[in-house]
């Protein structure tokens, strides 16, 4: 038998059973909401961890610049004398094995940063001598504990390394056997144009024309060569070939052109390699030249300071990975630079080009400084075809400078590298 349900009734009982399904989506929906909050904050709770973990990086990273600021500084003041080890041991106290232990003076044990803190300490590497207070190869770890303001820490280690001490005798530096590039429809010769400049007088940077060679750092001569047959064809092209020349190299020789015969161990092919290897080691910037055959546009690679200054001394590396044989890099834009330069393979330096240290061409067959534009080098230049032997069709042309500068050789020397990076922390 069928009930019938009056229909008030049956609309009462409707509307009951609509209103317990929406309480029922109500609590569903409230508890999506209190999920979804927890997840908001949650969320937001990490990304500040992750924020003050990052930051903790760069107050830490702050810690093993200012070490390294102090270390290049002392450099600076006492480059005969500067060592690692110096500052491993003793501290602030005087005793060895205490929390003191490298800390660098001027450093100090502590320092405030970016609403944290820094601890920053020199130890020694693994050198194998199993002597923490002895360096015994030129090297050293930088550590720093960064914390930021909520407690959250991360210690960095870099492996940094001595500047490299090697000779550059004068303002442009053959080394090894070296042809004349040049022909400018006349014979072979060294020299494009008669607009160029090579001195070996001491010059600060920046100083060029009337006022080169005004520093006091020693003079030197405009070029040598380690190979004597190059040494005399240089002079002989300067002083037989093209006599209106010969005032446009200077230098503390007294021979016209102020060309000489290196002494023999002063730099040779080996220890340019060994060089090399180590800047290619700690480069700040590497250029693959199998994916980047030139330097166009505008491009900073250092920049230089006058003492006391510190500056920002850049190891700039162009790699020869090009698979083509005989291959040529080019710079050819607006480049300026300070620190050091090394290029491995043919180069073409043109362009508008400014840079302040010590380039180094190694392993080319052909090298061309000068052309279109407006090409000024204060340090030294110094080419090479590398420890495989052979020789450099070098050419030097259009208005290019090189002027030999104590300052910026020195500068560019002072770079104690970075070589390795290492972290170490978790965000807390």
């Amino acid at each position: 038998m069928t009930r019938n349900i009056p229909a008030d009734k049956r609309k009462r009982l409707q509307r009951g059973v609509a209103l317990v399904f929406a309480l029922i989506i109500l609590i569903g929906l409230a508890g999506a909401m209190i999920g979804f909050s927890l997840l908001v904050i949650q969320d937001t709770r990490m990304t500040q961890r992750y924020t003050q973990y990052s930051r903790t990086f760069y107050i830490a990273d702050a810690g093993i610049e200012a070490m390294r600021g102090e270390l290049t500084q002392d450099f600076i003041d006492d480059p005969d004398n500067f060592e690692f080890d110096d500052y491993f041991d003793d501290g602030p106290d005087g005793t060895w094995g205490t929390d003191d232990d490298g800390i660098i003076g001027a450093v100090g044990a502590t320092a405030a940063y970016d609403n944290g803190q820094y601890e920053p300490r020199i130890v020694d590497n693994d050198d194998g001598d199993g002597d923490l207070s002895d360096d015994i190869d030129d090297r050293a770890i930088l550590r720093s504990l960064g914390t930021a303001a909520d407690g959250t820490n991360r210690t960095i280690e870099v492996l940094i390394a001595k500047p490299l001490r090697f000779p550059v005798p004068a303002a442009l530096t053959i080394v090894g056997e070296a042809a004349p590039g040049a022909t400018g429809g006349g014979p072979p010769s060294f020299y494009n144009g008669n607009a160029f400049t090579i001195t070996g007088d001491d010059t600060f940077v920046g100083d060029q024309g009337n006022n080169a060679g005004q520093a006091s750092g020693g003079d030197l001569p405009g070029i040598v060569s380690t190979d004597a047959g190059t040494a005399q064809d240089i002079f002989d092209d300067l002083d037989d070939n093209n006599p209106t020349l010969s005032d446009n190299v200077t230098g503390n020789d007294e021979q016209a052109g102020a060309v000489e015969l290196l002494p023999p161990g002063t730099v040779d092919e080996a220890t340019l390699d060994t060089v090399i290897e180590a800047f290619l080691a700690g480069a700040d910037l590497i250029i693959e030249t199998g994916t980047q055959s030139s330097q166009g546009g505008t491009e900073n690679w250092g920049t230089f300071a006058q003492p006391p200054a510190l500056g920002d001394p850049q190891i700039t590396y162009i790699r020869d990975t090009d698979p083509a044989p005989n291959s040529t890099f080019t710079i050819n834009g607006n480049v300026s630079g300070a620190g050091i330069l090394v290029i491995e393979g043919n180069a073409e330096i043109l362009g508008n080009f400014e840079f302040a240290g010590i380039i180094i061409i190694v392993g080319a067959g052909d090298v061309t400084f000068g052309g279109s534009g407006n090409q000024t080098l204060w340090g030294g230049l110094i080419v090479s075809p590398g420890a495989g032997g052979g020789s450099v069709n070098f050419e030097l042309g259009g208005s290019a400078s090189i002027y030999y500068s104590s300052e910026a050789v020195n500068f560019g020397k002072t770079r104690i590298t970075r070589m390795a990076l290492h972290e170490t922390g978790q965000p807390g």
